[in-house]
């Protein structure tokens, strides 16, 4: 039972350290989208995608939980991004 509760406990905290990450490059790459700097952050974004799906896979060993989880994180930081809105980001030259 401790396992158990130790391993969804870790998933927890990792989906909303992606949710949250995610949600900063959604909201960079549409603060940017037309800078090149939003490639970096779309970039990142796929980076952190396959990171957050390989180590979810790794602590369940179930790969279709870690890809609907993924589905569903990716999922609630577009929400939050539509609904509540997205950081408004700029380049600020000195």
């Amino acid at each position: 039972m401790k396992n158990q509760l130790s391993t969804v406990t870790e998933v927890v905290v990792r989906s909303i350290f992606y949710i949250i990450t995610n949600y900063v490059f959604v909201s960079m790459g549409l603060s940017f989208h037309t800078h090149w700097i939003a490639i970096l952050f779309l970039l990142s974004m796929v980076w952190a995608t396959i990171d957050y799906g390989k180590s979810v896979n790794k602590i369940t060993g179930k790969k279709v939980i870690a890809e609907i989880l993924c589905i569903c994180c990716i999922a609630i930081s577009i929400a939050i991004a539509y609904f509540v809105g997205y950081i408004q980001g700029a380049i600020i030259s000195f």
